[in-house]
């Protein structure tokens, strides 16, 4: 019985192109995620697998949308203090850059363990007088500055 490898070599490729079909169609479109499709080397912001229609395009998904625009949040502010654009920084948040306009981005958000030892977060850029402690600020960017106290 002779074996026709061409035969078989054109079953695996439609068996394959048919699963990659099936888990396109199984994934959000970049849409539904809440992204744009851009060329890959354009993307400024988070890369997911949601579906595009263009074969060389990846979706693009910035951060969350920031309260005073509705614009993205810029990557820096997200991604190291995870930050969000306000007014005005509440919550227990600290100003970390600019969002443009009157926005700023607002992160580090302080922690109860971190309140408790009478600290404050700071950007891990500011200088610290005292024991620094990153994980009780939120932000890899970020840390709870807890001062020292010096006796008299």
């Amino acid at each position: 019985m002779a074996v026709n490898f061409n035969f078989i070599y054109r079953i695996a490729l439609l068996t394959l192109l048919a699963f990659q079909v099936q888990s396109r169609m199984d994934l959000p479109t970049c849409e539904e995620y809440g992204g744009i499709c851009v060329p890959e080397d354009s993307c400024d912001g988070l890369v997911s697998f949601a579906v595009c229609p263009g074969e060389t395009d990846v979706c693009c998904k910035r951060a969350r949308p920031d309260e005073c625009s509705g614009n993205p949040v810029p990557l820096k502010c997200e991604a190291a203090y995870e930050g969000v654009c306000q007014r005005d920084c509440v919550d227990g948040r600290i100003e970390t850059g600019s969002c443009g306009g009157d926005c700023k981005c607002c992160g580090c958000k302080i922690s109860e363990e971190c309140m408790k030892a009478s600290g404050h977060c700071v950007s891990r850029d500011d200088a610290c007088l005292g024991r620094v402690i990153p994980e009780w600020c939120a932000g890899k960017m970020c840390a709870c500055c807890v001062p020292q106290f010096i006796e008299n």
